[in-house]
């Protein structure tokens, strides 16, 4: 018996799937993966998958509960494997019964769609689990995660090195230059080459506040804990009111020397010395010829 370990169920989470399903960048693909399955290359390839692993549909139970948990991904502990499982939807992706007869087979089977996504460019971690669905039910089911099956992906590339999903070897062997862009840029959005204009300004869009902006805000609250004093962003700002403080030696200038020092420290809580002054006029005279 499986032991279970947990549902998904997050407060608008299937909305936010929801949402991400309708980009421009998700239509194309799932549009080319649909176009492909209709292919008799494709039917043909599925049909040898079946017959060389053993799969037989009339064979295979289909869970009872599916139509009730249709926006529902489980995790189970397999005993036998110690592996965590996913359960798409109320569907098991290896059918109890093929798995009791052919757990041999399953290593073989993993290699064998990953040569199928290869060969018509999908990517593997996200369309294993449809195509395993389709060969065990016959059944097109899009499981419901965020941030998949698109053109486009958002990342966070610091978390997944700290959890080993990316290896150095991924990235970039300079652990200097590895360090620096990881502070830089530790969020990243990946396109595939097939992505359009189109697709990456929809998609940023789509998913700016719910996905890249909680990215964004994760490590600017990082770098205030650490005390770091970031104004990338805020240097504009700064520079009007510098901008307002020459104008108003500027409007002054008449005035000696030293007497517009005193006004400056009275209205902008700055001291400056003659020569500073001086050379503030002497720019801003410049810029109004």
């Amino acid at each position: 018996m499986n032991k279970k370990i947990h549902q998904i169920k997050k407060d608008g989470w299937s909305a936010q799937v929801k949402k991400q399903r309708v980009t421009d960048g998700h239509i194309s693909l799932w549009n080319y993966f649909t176009h492909i399955r209709k292919t008799n290359s494709y039917k043909a390839e599925i049909k040898q998958i079946r017959q060389n692993y053993k799969i037989s549909q009339e064979n295979i139970e289909q869970p009872c509960k599916a139509n009730q948990e249709k926006n529902t991904i489980k995790y189970y502990e397999n005993k036998k494997t110690g592996d965590i499982e996913r359960i798409i939807c109320g569907y098991r992706l290896y059918p109890n019964e093929w798995e009791l007869k052919y757990m041999s087979l399953k290593d073989d089977l993993e290699k064998r769609i990953e040569s199928l996504c290869v060969q018509h460019s999908l990517f593997f971690i996200e369309f294993r689990e449809i195509i395993l669905l389709d060969l065990f039910y016959n059944k097109i089911i899009i499981p419901p995660d965020l941030n998949s099956y698109n053109l486009c992906s958002v990342r966070d590339l610091t978390e997944e090195k700290m959890k080993g999903h990316i290896t150095e070897n991924d990235v970039y062997t300079n652990l200097n230059f590895e360090t620096s862009d990881d502070i830089f840029f530790p969020i990243a959005i990946k396109l595939s080459p097939y992505a359009s204009k189109r697709n990456i300004l929809n998609y940023i869009e789509s998913i700016y506040m719910t996905e890249i902006k909680p990215l964004q805000d994760k490590y600017k609250n990082i770098n205030i804990k650490e005390g770091k004093n970031i104004k990338i962003g805020k240097i504009r700002s700064r520079n009007q009111i510098k901008q307002t403080r020459n104008n108003f030696i500027y409007q002054n200038k008449h005035l000696p020397l030293k007497k517009i020092g005193n006004l400056v420290y009275d209205k902008f809580d700055e001291l400056l010395d003659d020569g500073h002054i001086g050379k503030v006029i002497s720019l801003e005279r410049k810029e109004r010829k």
